[in-house]
This record gives structure tokens, sequence and C-alpha cells, in this order.
């Protein structure tokens, strides 16, 4: 699993060679949120209050997210609600893209690859709306 919360996070992603097809996206969805959130004079924009970005991993356990606040009591992500599914066609690899909203201020966006995996490809099947 990994974080994105401040655009350095998204420089060490970048600079580690992880994730190449899906940053430039990821790169664009920071972005629009700190069109959207920052004042114009703020130089340090943090998504960390806001809610952030989850990449999820092969071997993350979708059941029990406690780290992100989706914890295994409530079946973690897939018992969560999602605001929407996007599925994302990025060449040969497909992404979803899941909105929780937790607060009326706090929204997580994660994303993750379903190839092989059933609980991935059980929340995209029964979530998506894109």
């Amino acid at each position: 699993m990994r974080l994105i919360k401040t655009p350095q996070d998204i420089t060490t992603l970048n600079s580690a060679s992880l994730f190449p097809s899906l940053l430039p996206h990821i790169q664009n969805h920071f972005n629009q949120l700190r069109d959207e959130i920052c004042d114009p004079g703020d130089r340090l924009f943090v998504l960390g209050r806001y809610g952030y970005i989850v990449i999820l991993e092969a071997g993350d356990n979708l059941y029990d997210l406690e780290c992100v606040g989706l914890n295994r009591e409530d079946c973690g992500l897939l018992g969560s609600m999602p605001e929407y599914v996007e599925t994302l066609q990025l060449g040969d690899m497909t992404v979803y893209s899941i909105v929780v909203m937790y607060t009326n201020d706090f929204i997580m966006t994660f994303f993750m690859n379903p190839m092989g995996d059933k609980c991935c490809s059980t929340v995209g099947a029964t979530h998506h709306s894109g």
C-alpha cells in the first residue's frame, strides 16, 4: 500500500519507477484536488486533512485497511459504500479508482489493479459506475 498526501510522495514513486502507467493519472488527480481545495497563496499543499490517495498493491488485505480507516469489523474496503468506482484502461492494464467519502470534508481515493484478485474484481463489479 502506498499513501499519497504530498507532491513529494508522487515524486518519490516516480523516482523509484513504481506504477509508471498509473502515476500520470494520479498526478492529474492530485492536481485536480489541489486546484479545488487549495487557496491560491498556499505554497505547501497536503492532502492529509482532506483525505488522500491510496494505491493498493498485491497482498493488501481489502477486508482490513485499518491504517486508512476501513476496519475488519466493517469488512474494510469491501464493506464500504463508495461514492463511485471508475474503471481506467491504462494500456494493457485495468485499474479501479474507488472514491469513498468518510465525511463531507474527508474523501479517500483508492487505486487498485484487479488482475487475478477475486476480491478486487468483486469491488469493481459491485460498485462500478463508470
